[in-house]
């Protein structure tokens, strides 16, 4: 097992992979052959970084109206079975919401 990567960060001065390139050298001043791609770029933009933000605020809200709507109808379900008299209205309003939920979390992409 090559610990190279160990040894740079660990800061202990010696390569056990026996590689010759020096253990504290930077990467980046490196040279690097011609065929080799350049490194990635430092991240997302900021508009990127907004759409992400924003989806998962959706997320977020959706998944919380979902779970929810989940325990009232587990919760009435539960209570007519038991024989409990139930809204009927309540019971089908709140199934409603989960499948309005789950139907807007899958055309996005965010629940299966």
């Amino acid at each position: 097992m090559c610990t190279e990567g160990m040894t740079a960060v660990m800061g202990w001065g010696f390569n056990l992979c026996g590689s010759t390139r020096d253990v504290d050298e930077d990467p980046e001043e490196v040279e690097r052959p011609e065929s080799a791609p350049e490194p990635a770029t430092a991240g997302p933009s900021a508009e990127e970084h907004d759409e992400m933000a924003k989806m998962m605020e959706f997320y977020s809200q959706a998944s919380a109206l979902y779970s929810q709507a989940r325990l009232v109808v587990d919760m009435l379900e539960d209570q007519k079975a038991s024989g409990i008299e139930v809204d009927e209205v309540k019971l089908q309003q709140a199934k409603a919401a989960m499948a309005e939920t789950r139907k807007a979390l899958n055309s996005v992409g965010m629940r299966s």
